[in-house]
Order: structure tokens, then sequence, then C-alpha cells
């Protein structure tokens, strides 16, 4: 990984548009479930995903799908997310 971090990593992805930050309360169940399940069908392009209201957690944060994309594979590699797979041998 091309990152020290996962807080720069999660940066990387906002820079790129490739993390969907979601301020709005949800439920640990069965809010990010769907949310999961729901970022799987997108496919190609598929955005991280970042809570940061968790009904009944203060403080909690969530970050999911962080590489459930090619886009968001290649950026955590350090390469741009435009990358094609069989460039990304070094």
């Amino acid at each position: 990984m091309a990152f020290d971090d996962l807080r720069s990593f999660l940066h990387a992805l906002d820079q790129q548009g490739q993390l969907l930050k979601i301020s709005e309360e949800v439920n640990a169940e069965p809010d990010l479930a769907a949310a999961a399940n729901a970022t799987g069908r997108i496919g190609d392009g598929a955005p991280a995903l970042w809570f940061d209201n968790i009904r009944g957690f203060t403080d909690a944060r969530v970050a999911m799908n962080t590489i459930g994309s090619w886009q968001n594979h290649a950026i955590s590699l350090g390469l741009p997310p435009n990358t094609p797979v069989k460039k990304t041998d070094r």
C-alpha cells in the first residue's frame, strides 16, 4: 500500500472523488449491511463509504468498501484511478 495509514488513504480517496461521506444518522444494523450490499452492486467505480453518525455509538466511524472497486484499488497502490489492470505490474 502506498499510504502510511488509513486516514491518508481515505484522504486520497476523497481527493479523487471516490469517498462517499454519509453524515446522517444510520443504524448499525441493517443500514451498514444494506449500504455495503448496494455499493457492491454498483460495480466499476463504486466509491468507498464513510459513516460518521451511527446510532448508539458515540464518536464511532465506519469506513467500508475501501478497495471494493478497481479505481479504489489503484489509488491504494498510489496509481491514478483510471490505470488499467495490466499496467499495475511494476
